[in-house]
């Protein structure tokens, strides 16, 4: 039997189930996935093979510099994005734990528009069993796993650039034919002086008020 899952800020449920175990982040997946597809018959001749679906432009949203959002630890699953000012980012992760009794995998992939380094400030906030890669000199990857309390970590970038935000969530009992999940609607911020309980693209380009 499984238990439910609650988005923060949302009436929306994710099946769960406890004793959920600690996958590798989707970077480190990719050699394995190349061999597995290296590995695969060629298909016949006359077979229907579908054709992936393209990927989602994301959507550019504005966030209000200065508005903190904050997630209740424990209570809702969830990232939640705040913009300081001046080129400083807030990126907190909350799980379900409280009432599911199981923490969340979060693989998150945040990168400014190409135009500008994004560095990484703080992350005094981990637990040693969350881990960082550098990408490239504009995107941060951050796994995340994230029980009764907030996973939080400041980035730097330059003041007014945009960031795009990349969430997955490890969820293997879900009803998806994958374990990893990018759902919009895990992602929250402060825009144009109202709250956004989930955004309308994974991922999505959160660009600073003037």
């Amino acid at each position: 039997m499984s238990s439910s899952r609650h988005l923060s800020g949302s009436a929306k449920r994710f099946a769960n189930g406890s004793g959920r175990p600690r996958p590798a982040p989707l970077r480190a997946l990719l050699p394995c996935l190349l061999a597995l597809v290296a590995a695969c018959e060629q298909p016949k001749p006359g077979s229907q093979t579908a054709e992936p679906p393209p990927e989602q432009q994301p959507a550019r949203l504005t966030i209000d510099p200065g508005q903190a959002l904050e997630l209740e630890p424990g209570a809702g699953v969830g990232v939640a994005v705040t913009y300081e000012g001046g080129g400083t980012w807030r990126v907190s992760t909350a799980c379900d734990t409280s009432t599911s009794g199981a923490a969340c995998a979060f693989d998150v992939i945040a990168r400014t528009g190409g135009e500008d380094d994004l560095v990484l400030l703080d992350d005094s906030e981990l637990e040693p069993r969350n881990e960082l890669f550098l990408l490239d000199p504009f995107a941060l990857e951050l796994f995340l796993e994230t029980g009764e309390d907030l996973d939080v970590v400041t980035l730097s970038a330059s003041p007014g650039a945009l960031l795009r935000l990349t969430v997955w969530l490890y969820d293997p009992l879900l009803e998806s034919k994958d374990d990893w999940i990018r759902d919009p609607r895990l992602i929250s911020w402060v825009g144009h002086g109202a709250v956004h309980w989930g955004a309308p693209t994974n991922p999505v380009e959160l660009e600073p008020a003037p």
